[in-house]
């Protein structure tokens, strides 16, 4: 019987002691944060390198090259060609003779003759095909061309003459002139300037003229 309370105790004791130690508490282990922080900066990298290791690499493409091609034959400038001018006929004339001379005064409406003596100055002959007609300016005379009256020789002269009447208004006129060849190129110019005043006037005579250039 005395054994029975003894293995009673023991019992007793024993459960106690287990419970006890289920009882007490262990406290848990505190995280490193400094060791966890690096820990996840390493793991980042590695996600980063094996990121870039898996994108493909991009090889930028070399730019187009322009060639501009010259057709044979052309020339690139960058000066332009003026068109050529002047006179380019064999036909040369020398005015000689002029009537009435350039600013000669005229009465209003009085009638005259317009005289040019010219002198064939080239290595052509000049036929009655050779014409003088109206330009620009004032029409002064009755006609507007008239044709040489005869066959005019290198070194010869001709006397080209037109009926005119001044202009209605007082003022300074001018009429422009030139001689044609028989083909309709132009090869020398002549004009007359005029001042048409009130009143009457002496009628104008043939005059020396100074051979323009």
């Amino acid at each position: 019987m005395r054994f029975k309370k003894n293995w009673i105790f023991c019992s007793v004791g024993l459960m106690s002691l287990l419970l006890n130690a289920c009882s007490t508490d262990t406290p848990a282990p505190t995280p490193d944060l400094d060791n966890l922080a690096t820990q996840a900066v390493q793991t980042y990298a590695v996600q980063l390198s094996q990121t870039a290791q898996a994108l493909p690499t991009v090889t930028p493409s070399p730019k187009p090259t322009t060639t501009l091609t010259i057709a044979p034959g052309l020339t690139s400038t960058s000066t332009a060609t003026q068109p050529a001018t002047g006179i380019t006929t064999a036909d040369k004339a020398v005015l000689v003779l002029q009537s009435p001379m350039d600013g000669a005064e005229l009465g209003i409406k009085q009638k005259f003759d317009i005289i040019f003596t010219v002198k064939n100055d080239g290595q052509t002959t000049w036929t009655r095909s050779y014409k003088m007609r109206y330009f620009s300016g004032w029409e002064i005379a009755e006609t507007q061309e008239i044709f040489f009256p005869k066959e005019v020789k290198p070194g010869e002269e001709v006397r080209l003459i037109m009926d005119a009447i001044a202009p209605p208004y007082t003022g300074s006129y001018i009429t422009n002139w030139k001689l044609s060849n028989a083909d309709g190129q132009n090869f020398y110019d002549l004009y007359l300037k005029v001042t048409v005043v009130a009143g009457n006037t002496s009628t104008p005579t043939e005059t020396a003229t100074a051979t323009p250039e």
